[in-house]
């Protein structure tokens, strides 16, 4: 009866949910929701299934030390399963909420980081708050700076294609040749950059080109303006490409942005020093460059304002996650006292046949830890696949195979240890019945 209500609750939550969808949201972000729903839902319908194997396997820690006790906490567990199940399954979401949400926030880290060290052709970032011409003084000013190898002009523009807006970035094909940045997963490397350089040509995305099914030597119409429009030919498909506003920009030789598109000139610049001068190029490249009216970010420093800002959005749904457990810890509380109250008469002839009050005690906490390993468990698996999930269905993300490891040992951490803590007051109950008193209870 319990699980049907528990069925009904999740269902007309879902319903709610969809519901009070925003309607100028988009599907993109409520198919992510629904996935992820389904996910723990899924969970939590498992739980009973598995609940005598995953209980048999979470006591084996506490048998070798309290034997008695141990049997005593699993035997309880499974009388009555369908309270067991709503606590271990709150338990479940919530740990699985902290699993995934340190998932996703790993996968961020990794992709920025990628994104920086496998695309930037550069070890310094020089941005302008205006477009530069490429034939300005300050980028030969720049070049001649002793120990700088290269600088290289990059323009992010907006195009559309099929009335739909699309990220583009302006680029010379062989600096990024030269660099060895920009991985092409189909087409030849050489050829797909060259053709940037020699115009018609584009290089786009991965997650473009599959979202909108493009091949190498298909053509890709995009639009500028209401009036501007050109066919260019996909001469490569990249793993990554530099970061829009809404997306991976497509890439697009400076030939084309020029001529075709009306691009004044770049807005950030690129700066390869050259091997081990960088600690003497640096400060002289920043200064010049404020001197210019640019602001220099050695790539470095980049990266880990990104990590911050990242910590940052996710911290607070990791606070959220934590209110979750917290909820979860109470219903563990409210599991066993009802335990307890409805075994009176069970642990007073336990009592009375030798048992102790520390062997009482034990079996609460006993039990109480078993439903933290089992919550645990399935917290764990069902956040791995949650994140999973949301990463894969997030605008052409990438799961990178890196498992959070920090995520899954913080959330069996506190399943365990917050379950722990929840059975001191059961515990206490339980060890202080009178034995005389829960022999007569009915």
């Amino acid at each position: 009866a319990r699980l049907r209500w528990l069925v009904a609750v999740f269902a007309v939550v879902g319903l709610a949910g969809l519901l009070i969808w925003p309607r100028d949201a988009g599907t993109a972000g409520l198919v992510r929701s629904a996935a992820v729903y389904l996910v723990l839902f899924a969970a939590v319908l498992v739980a009973p299934i598995v609940l005598g194997g995953l209980g048999r396997l979470a006591g084996l820690p506490f048998r070798s030390l309290f034997r008695l006790e141990e049997r005593l906490a699993r035997a309880s567990i499974v009388r009555d399963r369908g309270r067991t199940t709503l606590t271990v399954g709150a338990l479940t979401v919530g740990l699985a909420m902290v699993v995934a949400i340190g998932g996703v926030a790993h996968q961020s880290r990794l992709a920025a980081t990628a994104w920086l060290s496998e695309v930037v052709p550069g070890d310094e970032l020089v941005t302008s708050i205006r477009p530069v011409a490429l034939d300005e003084e300050v980028i030969d000013d720049l070049e001649a700076v002793d120990g700088v190898e290269r600088v290289s002009p990059i323009a992010l523009f907006e195009v559309a294609r099929d009335g739909v807006r699309m990220d583009a970035a302006a680029i010379r094909g062989g600096d990024f040749l030269d660099d060895g940045r920009l991985l092409i997963v189909a087409g030849d490397r050489s050829a797909a950059l060259t053709a940037l350089d020699a115009g018609g040509a584009a290089i786009v995305p991965r997650s473009v080109a599959d979202r909108i099914g493009l091949a190498v030597g298909s053509m890709l119409t995009l639009a500028v303006g209401e009036e501007t429009v050109v066919d260019l030919r996909v001469a490569g498909i990249a793993a990554r490409t530099l970061p829009g506003e809404v997306g991976e920009a497509v890439l697009i030789g400076w030939p084309d942005a020029t001529e075709v598109f009306g691009l004044d000139g770049a807005d950030v610049f690129a700066v390869r020093f050259e091997p081990g001068r960088a600690a003497g190029a640096r400060p002289v490249l920043e200064e010049l460059a404020r001197q210019s009216a640019l602001e220099p970010n050695p790539v470095a420093t980049i990266a880990g304002a990104v990590d911050s800002a990242l910590g940052q959005v996710f911290g607070l749904f990791d606070a959220l996650a934590l209110v979750a457990v917290i909820v979860a810890a109470l219903g563990i509380v409210n599991t066993l006292t009802v335990s307890v109250l409805e075994r009176v008469r069970e642990l007073g002839v336990l009592r009375a046949a030798g048992m102790t009050r520390g062997q009482v005690r034990r079996t609460v906490v006993v039990e109480a830890g078993i439903l933290g390993i089992v919550g645990s468990l399935l917290g764990v698996v069902t956040g791995l696949v949650a994140g999973a999930i949301l990463v894969l269905l997030s605008g052409g993300g990438r799961l990178i195979l890196d498992v959070p490891w920090a995520s899954i040992l913080i959330a069996i951490g506190l399943g365990i240890g917050m379950s722990m803590v929840a059975a001191w007051y059961p515990a206490r109950l339980a060890s202080r019945l009178p034995i005389v008193a829960a022999v007569q209870h009915e």
